[in-house]
């Protein structure tokens, strides 16, 4: 679970069950920081919205007596700093922290979970990298239910991309140690060495927004025509799923929207994976993917003409490069390499400016865009959205004109919409 990111935490502690509430509200509407909310660090009130103006560790509680079962959306931007930022809710009797960009932005996750912190592989609410663009406004969501066996469940998805779906039982979970509250069912906000801003807080009415959308139905939809429809891509979040074939230790996680995201911190180098059981030539190649604005973070992508992990042809995206202010950067968005005999830098070194070029207009760097890929016998051409040219039309490298076919990343990468026709 990012595409850089801004931190938040949200800390849960017990409540007594209330009726669903009706109407969205804004807990931001009307407040103003008093002494007895404020438990760290300065807070005040902006045009903008409640401002943390950077302090360690600032706490304030905005809400208390929270439901047992709510659904939060958080808007907020980091204006300068690192570190993690937060809200504050209650799970049980319990109040963790769930950060985003925690550690410098090593990760997102729920802090703690089983004594684990936010960036602990083994913790299961955990998301590596914590990427988070500063300056930038962010929308998070978030569901916490507790049902009636006493099992907590905690989702959190962040500008439309679920980062983790937790479920166990509540005495699993602990308190931040630097980051907490001594009020149980208290709502606050939290901010680790940052100016933060909030923009509005909202309670939603239950189920008011869907945190954990159904996938998509399995399988490939064979339209008759050598056209495989949107290709389910749920097969990647389970290992050894026979319909596709990762290489050089690719995996993934689920996304919202029947979409997947890239696990960085897992396999090397240029990764990605292969349908199996598909062979392509020619044809069409149509994908939406959504990268980062983080400088050299995030490259992403479809493979082709693939044999394994080392030998395949590739079309792929720069999204950092797209809106740069540097020309030279902004012409390096979109690359078509032929490996390993044409790398990337070997083509760049030897025949500039010829198979690599700028996407315009260039999308934003952490927005969905779509591609189409036409590969001929002769030639690639590349369109992105509504183009009607192609932002890269160069000649077919090397001698292999079929093979494998599937997605490509390395880096902060999410797909969806995957389709194939020959």
């Amino acid at each position: 679970m990012t595409r850089i990111l801004l931190p938040l935490l949200v800390l849960l502690a017990p409540c007594p069950a209330t009726a669903q509430q009706a109407n969205t509200i804004d807990l931001l509407d009307g407040f103003e920081p008093t002494e007895s909310e404020v438990v760290s660090g300065p807070w005040r009130s902006t045009p903008e919205g409640l401002e943390s103006e950077g302090a360690k560790g600032a706490r304030i509680i905005l809400r208390r007596g929270m439901p047992a079962n709510f659904d939060l959306q958080v808007e907020f931007t980091r204006k300068a700093g690192a570190n993690a930022v937060g809200l504050i809710l209650p799970i049980g009797a319990v109040s963790p922290a769930l950060e985003i960009s925690a550690w410098n932005g090593e990760a997102h996750g729920l802090s703690r979970v089983n004594g684990l912190s936010a960036k602990a592989p083994e913790n299961p609410a955990s998301v590596r990298p914590g990427n988070l663009e500063n300056g930038v406004r962010h929308r998070l969501n978030v569901s916490v239910r507790i049902d009636g066996q006493g099992s907590a469940s905690v989702t959190a998805v962040l500008d439309g991309e679920e980062l983790f779906a937790w479920k166990g039982s509540p005495a699993s979970l602990q308190p931040n140690l630097f980051v907490n509250v001594e009020e149980t069912g208290a709502l606050a906000l939290a901010a680790v060495e940052d100016r933060v801003i909030f923009h509005s807080v909202k309670l939603l009415p239950i189920q008011a927004v869907p945190m954990a959308p159904a996938p998509p139905p399995s399988g490939k939809e064979d339209t008759g025509s050598g056209e495989t429809g949107d290709i389910d891509l749920a097969g990647l979040v389970a290992p050894g799923t026979p319909e596709w074939e990762p290489f050089n230790g690719a995996a993934f996680r689920a996304g919202t929207g029947g979409s997947v995201q890239s696990r960085p911190e897992a396999g090397a180098r240029d990764r990605g994976a292969y349908l199996a059981d598909r062979d392509f030539s020619t044809g069409t190649i149509e994908v939406e993917l959504k990268g980062s604005a983080q400088p050299q973070g995030s490259f992403l992508g479809v493979a082709f003409h693939g044999i394994d992990g080392d030998h395949y042809d590739s079309v792929y995206f720069r999204p950092f490069n797209f809106r740069s202010e540097d020309g030279t950067r902004r012409g390096h968005a979109v690359q078509y390499m032929s490996h390993p005999e044409f790398p990337w830098d070997e083509l760049r070194r030897d025949r500039p400016e010829v198979f690599e070029n700028p996407v315009e207009p260039g999308p934003a760097p952490t927005d969905w865009f779509r591609a189409r890929i036409e590969v001929d016998e002769e030639r690639i051409r590349v369109f992105v959205n509504d183009g009607e040219e192609p932002c890269l039309d160069v000649e077919k490298l090397g001698d292999t004109r079929s093979g494998k076919v599937g997605l490509w990343f390395n880096g902060i990468a999410a797909f969806r919409n995957f389709r194939v026709k020959s």
